[in-house]
């Protein structure tokens, strides 16, 4: 951390071609320089950023759980409302990091907006509303899960115990099958490739 914190941005060199008049005067920067400057003056700032989030924030043994700790930590903190805003938005992007799939879920259901969970102290209405949606998009297939839903947004403890987020999980899981039966149907060859794709690409 304080590694982190030493890193600082030097005040940005002037450059100058001798053409235009403001810059007769100005002295000659190598363009070799500038650049190794503006290249430690993001990486602080990135780093900083990044630190800010990762003070609360630890991988635990699943999704869930990281998500319950990162926001207990954060709370606990007792933060400024403008630096928990921000903590909280360091910590959403960390989640994308070691769980990019449960993020994605969180992101088609909750939106940015969700970010702001990690700093509420009560969670449990945005995450009876995320696995409200997800169970809605089921159908009849999501009969027992609605069901299960009725019964742990009921429980005092759901939230604080992840019932809410783990039921979400499932009920998203059961979701993607869903949408990979369709896309199977639809697109019964599925192609893999190893590189990124080359683009502009036309795949009939």
């Amino acid at each position: 951390m304080m590694l982190l914190k030493a890193v600082h941005c030097l005040p940005p060199p002037r450059v100058c071609q001798g053409r235009l008049p403001a810059f007769r005067n100005c002295s000659r920067v190598p363009l070799g320089r500038l650049l190794i400057t503006l290249v430690f003056c993001l990486a602080g700032t990135v780093c900083e950023e990044n630190a800010l989030g990762a003070d609360y924030y630890s991988r635990q043994g699943d999704w869930a759980e990281t998500m319950l700790k990162a926001r207990k930590e954060l709370l606990a903190a007792g933060l400024p409302d403008r630096e928990r805003l921000e903590a909280a938005s360091r910590t959403w992007l960390l989640v994308k990091e070691d769980f990019p799939v449960q993020w994605d879920w969180l992101l088609q259901d909750g939106g940015q907006d969700f970010r702001h969970w990690f700093g509420t102290v009560d969670g449990s209405a945005q995450e009876k509303e995320l696995a409200r949606k997800a169970v809605a998009e089921l159908g009849d297939s999501g009969g027992e899960l609605a069901q299960e839903l009725n019964r742990v947004s009921r429980m005092a403890n759901a939230s604080s115990e992840g019932r809410l987020l783990k039921l979400y999980a499932k009920a998203c899981e059961q979701r993607r099958q869903q949408r990979l039966q369709i896309v199977l149907r639809q697109a019964p060859r599925i192609i893999f490739t190893k590189h990124h794709t080359i683009r502009p690409s036309f795949f009939a």
